[in-house]
């Protein structure tokens, strides 16, 4: 059995494992649509001039071209709007708190480059969410079944597995949800402090001691949420829409 030491040691590998795994699969997909594009260009550009091809051969360049062109609105739509929360974080409501605190209160440069990429950012947000949701959980329950089915096969093949009775009591879809916990825990704490400080600030007059409390209150759970945006949702998020098994393009 693995020491907790060792367990420890190889997290980080893990961790970079898992970025590299994301960077390949987007940069396949990348590949894929490229590849698709030049196909279809050489293939319309000497194709002018000579004989039709037949119903089925349309047919199926008709499937394809219509394939390619759903997973590359999804991704769009995905990929957007993960890209737009990131910004909206590190562009918007960081910069945002900054200018306030530092370069001069809520009229400086700084705050107002800020609510330019805060409303982009939401631009952005608002017109992608529906469809951002719907493919999410599409590719969320893919990747939750995946794991599944890969520690399944772990347990069932592995020594540890007849040996450990406490390890096949464990269910593998547990693990998945127990390492949302932190996250959900993190969430909670940062959304109370962040409603604690506006109720501060609301019920009291402007300038006052509680007043400024609150103050600080509702900055610092910004902050929070910044950093827990930008180093841990949108990261995981990425993992996840990358490694949706359902979404490998194939060149027909």
């Amino acid at each position: 059995m693995p020491t907790a030491a060792a367990t420890t040691a190889r997290r980080p590998l893990q961790k970079a494992a898992s970025v590299l795994r994301w960077l390949h699969l987007l940069g396949a997909d990348i590949v894929a649509y490229a590849l698709l594009a030049a196909r279809w260009a050489w293939a319309w550009a000497v194709g002018v001039g000579t004989a039709t091809p037949s119903p089925r051969r349309l047919k199926q360049e008709a499937v394809a071209a219509l394939r390619c062109l759903y997973f590359l609105m999804t991704d769009i739509v995905v990929y957007g709007s993960l890209a737009a929360l990131w910004a909206a974080a590190v562009g918007g409501v960081l910069p945002e708190i900054l200018g306030r605190w530092v370069c001069g209160g809520e009229d400086s440069a700084v705050t107002a480059a800020a609510e330019a990429v805060l409303k982009a950012s939401k631009f952005v947000l608002v017109r992608f969410f529906p469809g951002f949701i719907m493919q999410f959980a599409i590719r969320f329950m893919e990747f939750a079944q995946f794991e599944a089915k890969e520690r399944r096969d772990k347990l069932a093949t592995s020594s540890s597995a007849i040996t450990a009775p406490s390890a096949q009591r464990q269910r593998p879809e547990r693990k998945g949800v127990q390492r949302l916990l932190p996250l959900l825990g993190m969430s909670t704490t940062l959304l109370q402090l962040g409603i604690l400080g506006m109720r501060m600030k609301n019920r009291h007059q402007q300038g006052s001691v509680s007043w400024k409390i609150g103050y600080v209150l509702s900055d610092v759970a910004a902050l929070g949420s910044v950093a827990l945006t930008v180093f841990v949702l949108v990261p995981n998020m990425l993992i996840i829409a990358a490694r949706f098994p359902g979404r490998r393009l194939g060149l027909p």
